[in-house]
């Protein structure tokens, strides 16, 4: 009967471990369906995160500019670009979900992410900084034009009758 008992037992492992390689197997394997919802999920992930990015970026660019010491031509330049930049601090802390683990709520999270857009946000910022640029340069041709602008200007005057570089 030992005998018996032992080959008893080693079928019974052998049928465990082909159930519990079985189990391993099944597991690893997702639907197509399943498959293209995570992609769709990341691709929309990654788009977001880059998007966060170049936000990133232009707030740097535009904290630099609204630090710098040059007098815009028009002062409400400076603080329309400041408040340009807070819009877009508070835009893009943005919290992304982890990928759900059902495929509904993997949808469903989809939905949410595809309704993310900080292009807006990027293209407001980017036309204050270069209204606030523009005003810098404005400014600087009416404190201290350049000679050729002023020779230029005078040209057109009536009663100069001669002008020297």
């Amino acid at each position: 009967m030992g005998i018996l008992q032992r080959v008893k037992t080693c079928w019974i492992a052998a049928i465990c471990v082909t159930a519990l390689l079985g189990l391993v197997v099944l597991n690893g394997c997702e639907s197509d369906e399943m498959r293209s919802a995570k992609e769709s999920y990341t691709s929309e992930m990654q788009r977001i995160e880059s998007q966060v990015d170049e936000l990133e970026a232009e707030i740097v660019k535009a904290e630099t500019l609204a630090a710098t010491e040059e007098v815009p031509l028009d002062a409400d330049t400076r603080v329309a670009l400041e408040d340009a930049i807070s819009t877009a601090k508070a835009e893009k802390d943005i919290e992304l979900p982890e990928m759900p683990s059902r495929i509904e709520e993997i949808n469903a999270a989809i939905t949410e992410l595809k309704e993310v857009d900080l292009a807006g946000c990027l293209d407001a910022l980017s036309s204050k900084e270069a209204a606030m640029s523009e005003s810098i340069e404005k400014m600087k041709l009416v404190t201290n034009p350049a000679e050729s602008f002023v020779l230029e200007r005078l040209q057109g005057v009536d009663g100069i009758a001669e002008m020297e570089p």
